[in-house]
């Protein structure tokens, strides 16, 4: 799959982590041909509603596996999961006013570019292996973000981001319209068809910490644990206003067209 020609890569680029983890009992797989399933982490129950999906719910995209249940522990199928992003209508929900690791979302602006990201382990023989890594799988070109949403929007917001898991709690119970943002991604979105691999090699050479440093490797923490250390908070890592955003974007589009 190509990345879509029509987009101008002039966006600033936000990374958020996504998905189940190493906290989880249950793991998100990738193939040997870089395809993958994603599963999403589950809800918390203080918040579960009638709309709620569980796993059983979800697709699976990849033709071998006709179902997501495939890949979970035992007890999971009924379990409600956040399905967050929903890179089917391309939105994303965070409590941007509230929770302090997604207070970095608040400067995303039309144009720029939300690029999740997940922790994969490799699956062969019905049997996932342990080798796990951080991958790219999928983007949002943000089309429009709606705001502190307090209360129920008009009909015509409603139809273009109903389909969030945030949006669908607050339907069924209007407590829920807690102030959380939803993100819309324009029609040039997309869920990768294969994973991109995210390194700490990578990473260390492109992008930058809150201030202004590189990313460095540790010689107590494994790869994983520093990215994921690093991705803990949702914020810009690329922004192309500054004196390495440029050349920093054009490595990032290069790595994502290399494996896409």
């Amino acid at each position: 799959m190509m990345i879509r020609q029509a987009i101008e890569m002039t966006g600033n680029i936000f990374l958020v982590n996504i998905g189940v983890n190493s906290s989880h009992s249950a793991k998100s797989p990738i193939f040997s041909d870089r395809t993958f399933e994603l599963l999403p982490i589950p809800e918390n129950s203080s918040v579960v509603s009638d709309s709620s999906r569980t796993y059983a719910d979800l697709p699976a995209y990849n033709a071998e596996y006709s179902e997501l249940t495939h890949f979970l522990p035992k007890n999971w199928e009924n379990k409600h999961c956040h399905n967050d992003p929903d890179l089917e209508s391309f939105t994303y929900g965070d409590n941007c006013d509230r929770v302090p690791k997604a207070f970095g979302l608040r400067s995303v602006k039309e144009g720029d570019f939300l690029f999740f990201l997940a922790r994969l382990e490799y699956y062969k023989a019905d049997l996932f292996t342990g080798i796990a890594g951080f991958y790219l799988v999928g983007y949002l070109v943000i089309e429009s973000v709606y705001k502190s949403l307090y209360q129920k929007p008009s009909a015509d917001v409603l139809s273009i981001i109903e389909k969030n898991a945030h949006v669908q709690r607050a339907l069924d119970n209007s407590i829920f319209w807690d102030g959380f943002w939803v993100f819309r991604g324009s029609p040039q979105s997309q869920r990768l068809k294969f994973a991109v691999p995210f390194t700490l090699e990578f990473a260390s050479q492109v992008l930058r910490q809150a201030n202004g440093s590189p990313w460095v490797a540790s010689f107590k923490r494994s790869a994983l644990q520093v990215i994921g250390s690093y991705t803990r908070t949702a914020r810009c890592v690329i922004n192309i206003d500054t004196d390495t955003g440029i050349a920093a974007s054009n490595a990032w589009w290069r790595m994502v067209s290399e494996y896409t």
